[in-house]
């Protein structure tokens, strides 16, 4: 079965948190690259997954496979970029580990010297790029999905509140508007009020329901 977007971000996930306490053991040799690093690329990597919602299980209406049913040459780059980040943070979990050394070369600088390169810090670099690049091709999904936040709690039955009482409360506010002559105005500010609480609570749910999965993901 192919990995979904969440299978591959919790994956990847996984593997730098495992680095995390690599480098994190106070008996380790401190090596080229440092844990801040590690911890910067992981929380660049956590905000992405966050603001994209790519934690979604693929049957969720709201998980990238779903809002990219139409735009399947965008799923396929972000799951590419995916497979990418998971084989670097893999290499780097090899090297960190002592599985294998990281190699070292020499390249010339613009100076004429040359200048060591190694293995670890141009993983490191590698893996920044890519989230880079998925953070870019983010503009594309809400391209290819656009969604009507608004239009979509108010579909949603559980967030449906009695307009009645937002009514009468604008009728208390503004007593000429409880009047026969602006009745229609009354009704349309109070369900102006109710629709705009739906919204709120569905934004609410739903930034809540965000952060559990990344905290899910973290443990």
């Amino acid at each position: 079965m192919v990995a979904s977007v969440s299978g591959r971000c919790r994956a990847c996930i996984t593997t730098l948190k495992t680095i995390v306490s690599t480098l994190s053991d106070p008996a380790r040799q401190k090596g080229r690259v440092h844990l801040e690093q590690v911890n910067d690329e992981l929380e660049r990597f956590s905000l992405w997954m966050g603001n994209i919602g790519a934690l979604h299980l693929p049957e969720s209406s709201m998980s990238l496979e779903s809002r990219l049913r139409e735009a399947n040459d965008v799923l396929t780059h972000i799951l590419e970029l995916l497979d990418d980040l998971n084989e670097v943070a893999r290499e780097l979990l090899r090297i960190f580990s002592g599985d294998r050394e990281g190699e070292i070369a020499s390249a010339p600088h613009h100076d004429g010297k040359e200048e060591e390169q190694n293995e670890e810090t141009e993983l490191l670099g590698e893996f920044g790029a890519c989230i880079t690049r998925l953070f870019r091709v983010s503009s594309l999904i809400r391209q290819a999905a656009p969604t009507d936040l608004f239009a979509k709690a108010l579909s949603r039955n559980r967030y449906l509140f009695n307009d009645q009482f937002d009514i009468a409360h604008v009728g208390e506010k503004y007593p000429k508007l409880a009047t026969a002559e602006y009745a229609w105005l009354q009704k349309r500010l109070g369900r102006a009020i109710t629709q705009r609480r739906h919204y709120l609570s569905y934004i609410q749910d739903h930034r809540e329901k965000l952060e559990g999965m990344l905290t899910h993901a973290d443990t």
